[in-house]
């Protein structure tokens, strides 16, 4: 603003006018200097974590793993499980710090996380990122994007379910409807033979915060209209 209002001292009246805008902005500057030198040092501490060679983003197929392969780790490593290199590389990290409920540091006595129903590839209980609850037949990921897995399943019994390798969440849908919660994992009963299974997740709240959002943006529109009127 300062400058602006320095340009237009300029062009309208000539140098003498400058005086005042140059010594506020030579006022701005010391302070700007100061306050970035001083900023420096927690940027610096904040932000020195430096990713290994090669690690490349990744899309197409995703699993999980139970603790941060070394691949996957910082060149320095820090106090807590890395997360950011696996978003990267499409890998889920079970034991991070990601997500405060269901991380490393929320293990109950028994040494399981409440809620964590995903394994991951070390784990004696990883079964794949589908799976039938049986065992019988086989479940393939034919597609996967963040919120949406399609599944095509062959060789299943009527009656058995499909589980998908993700935590269970109130969003989550299996073919449009509600899927269920079993061993904190969504799951979808199956018709037998071969089918397709779409598991797609939406939160709870994202609809009624879009209407929350209409009618706030629809509000201020109707209060620019009447102050514009008056």
């Amino acid at each position: 603003m300062l400058a602006a209002r320095a340009a237009g001292e300029l062009s309208n009246e000539g140098s003498v006018a400058l005086r005042w805008p140059i010594l506020a902005l030579a006022a701005v500057a010391c302070i700007a200097i100061d306050a970035g030198t001083v900023a420096r040092g927690p940027f610096e501490r904040a932000f020195w974590m430096d990713l290994l060679k090669g690690l490349t983003a990744r899309t197409g197929e995703f699993h999980q793993e139970k603790s941060t392969p070394r691949h996957l780790h910082y060149v320095k490593p820090d106090w807590a499980p890395p997360s950011l290199p696996g978003m990267i590389a499409s890998t889920g990290i079970l034991e991070c710090w990601s997500v405060v409920p269901i991380s490393i540091f929320a293990k109950d006595a028994s040494g399981k996380v409440p809620g964590q129903g995903a394994h991951g590839r070390g784990d004696s209980a990883y079964r794949g990122e589908v799976y039938t609850a049986s065992g019988n037949g086989t479940a393939t990921i034919t597609r996967w994007t963040p919120n949406e897995v399609t599944v095509t399943v062959d060789g299943a019994a009527p009656g058995d379910r499909l589980h998908l390798n993700q935590n269970w969440d109130p969003g989550w849908t299996a073919d449009g409807r509600p899927a269920a919660n079993q061993l904190d994992t969504p799951t979808a009963p199956l018709a037998g033979g071969r089918q397709t299974v779409v598991f797609r997740y939406t939160p709870v709240h994202l609809w009624p915060g879009i209407l929350v959002l209409a009618i706030t943006l629809l509000a201020c529109a109707l209060f620019a209209r009447r102050a514009r009127r008056a």
